[in-house]
C-alpha cells in the first residue's frame, strides 16, 4: 500500500513538474485530466491513438498552446485555446479578417489527433481541466478505390454509364473514371483489360451489340491516356450483350446496369 502511495505521488508531482520541452512528460488523452500546472508552464505530449479521433479541453487553466510539431524541434504554434476552451485567433488573423462566428471558433477550438505519434501541447497554470474526447469514425466498408489488387481481381464500376446507343458517358460517370485514374496512378503496377458491356434483353448479340461494347471500353481507355496513364498498362475488349447483368431486363433503371464496365487486373 506504502508502495502504491509513494508511486502515486512520484507520478502526480512529474505531472505537475514538465515545464521544459525537451522534458515534456508522455500522456495518454484520459492522464490530460490528471495534470496540475498551477503557476508558469509544462509542455506534455499526447499520445495519438486509432480511437480518439479529437477532444477539446477546458478548465481553469490560462491559455494551452497546440503545436504543429510533435517534438521540440521547432515550437511552431498552431493554434492557442483558453481556459473555456475556445480558439484565440492572432492578431494577425483579426487584421486578415479571420471568421470569427461560432461555428469557425468551434472548428479552431478542436485539438486534432492523428493516429500515431504525439500531439504537443503547453498548458499555462491550472489545476482542473476537463477533456471531451471524440472518437474517429469508423470506416464502414472498403470502398473499391481504395483495395489493393492483384491478378484475376475484378472491380465493376456501375456508375460508369452512358447514352443508350453509343459511346458518350453521361455525366455521372466522370466520378469513376476520375477514380479510376488515381488508383492506376497510385498503383503503378497495375496492369489491366477494360472490359465493355451493353444492354440487349431477349436478343443475340448481334454485331452492332459487339461494336458498341468495344467503342465503350476504348472510350475508358482513351480517357485514362489522356489523363497520363500509359498506354502499355490498358487494353480492352467488348463482350456485346452476352454478360448481362439483368437478363431480362424491363426498367430503364436495371438497363443501365447492363451498360457497364469492368476492370480486369492482368
Amino acid at each position: 500500500m506504502r508502495i502504491l502511495i509513494i508511486t502515486f505521488l512520484f507520478f502526480s508531482g512529474a505531472l505537475s513538474a514538465q515545464n521544459s520541452c525537451a522534458k515534456a512528460l508522455e500522456i495518454s488523452v484520459q492522464e490530460l485530466s490528471s495534470i496540475d500546472v498551477q503557476v508558469g508552464s509544462s509542455f506534455y505530449k499526447i499520445k495519438n491513438d486509432s480511437v480518439t479521433g479529437e477532444l477539446i479541453a477546458t478548465g481553469d487553466f490560462d491559455k494551452l498552446i497546440v503545436y504543429k510539431s510533435s517534438d521540440c524541434s521547432q515550437l511552431v504554434v498552431s493554434h492557442v485555446l483558453n481556459g473555456k476552451g475556445d480558439y484565440q485567433p492572432s492578431e494577425a488573423q483579426l487584421e486578415a479578417g479571420f471568421c470569427n462566428c461560432l461555428t469557425c471558433v468551434e472548428s479552431w477550438s478542436r485539438i486534432k489527433l492523428k493516429q500515431s505519434g504525439y500531439t504537443l501541447i503547453e498548458i499555462f497554470g491550472g489545476t482542473n481541466i476537463t477533456v471531451k474526447s471524440k472518437k474517429r469514425p469508423r470506416k464502414k466498408f472498403n470502398l473499391w478505390y481504395d483495395k489493393t489488387y492483384k491478378k484475376g481481381d475484378k472491380i465493376q464500376l456501375n456508375d460508369i454509364m452512358f447514352v443508350p446507343g453509343v459511346a458518350l458517358f453521361l455525366r455521372s460517370s466522370y466520378t469513376d473514371l476520375g477514380l479510376l485514374y488515381k488508383l492506376l496512378n497510385k498503383q503503378a503496377d497495375l496492369i489491366i483489360e477494360i472490359q465493355g458491356h451493353v444492354n440487349g434483353p431477349g436478343m443475340g448479340n448481334k454485331r452492332d451489340f459487339q461494336r458498341l461494347s468495344q467503342e465503350r471500353a476504348k472510350a475508358v481507355m482513351e480517357f485514362l491516356i489522356k489523363k497520363g496513364i500509359d498506354s502499355s498498362r490498358l487494353s480492352y475488349q467488348g463482350f456485346g450483350n452476352t454478360r448481362m447483368i439483368f437478363p431480362t431486363a424491363k426498367s430503364e433503371f436495371r438497363m443501365q446496369f447492363n451498360r457497364r464496365v469492368e476492370i480486369l487486373v492482368l
